[in-house]
């Protein structure tokens, strides 16, 4: 089995967590934590197909045993949360995605259980040094 850690080194940026987002008139905005099952009726407005919190949360319904009802998609984060801040639907999005101002409009609720993700870097492993026993030596007469 290939092992990317034989190549690569991995340094850990961040984690992060999922959060759910829901309009501040929503049924479970006063809810402490949510589970993903609890939102199964929903209408989504996520992150654009492929994406990895996208795919992220089509696993996450999966392993629910249902598929999640996308009403939109985009890329832009402000535009997401407006949508779910007018009702449109509900999204998962990452916690430090959604700044403070947003909070005011919508609510953030955690998981249950807690969905966390990790933002990591990788660079190749340095080459290992050729041998040196037939390291030749040349030197200018002067």
């Amino acid at each position: 089995m290939y092992d990317p850690t034989q190549i690569f080194n991995k340094q850990q940026i961040t984690t992060d967590q999922l959060m759910a987002v829901v309009p501040n008139s929503h049924r479970y905005a006063n809810k402490a934590q949510i589970t993903i099952k609890e939102l199964q009726n929903e209408h989504f407005v996520l992150l654009p197909e492929g994406s990895r919190p996208y795919n992220t949360v089509i696993d996450l319904c999966a392993e629910n045993n249902f598929s999640p009802k996308i009403v939109f998609t985009d890329s832009k984060i402000s535009n997401i949360i407006d949508f779910v801040s007018n009702g449109l639907g509900i999204s998962l999005l990452m916690n430090k995605n959604i700044t403070e101002g947003y909070k005011e409009t919508v609510t953030v609720i955690p998981l249950s259980p807690a969905i966390s993700q990790s933002v990591d870097l990788y660079g190749k492993k340095p080459r290992e040094k050729p041998s040196t026993t037939k390291t030749a030596f040349f030197c200018k007469k002067i």
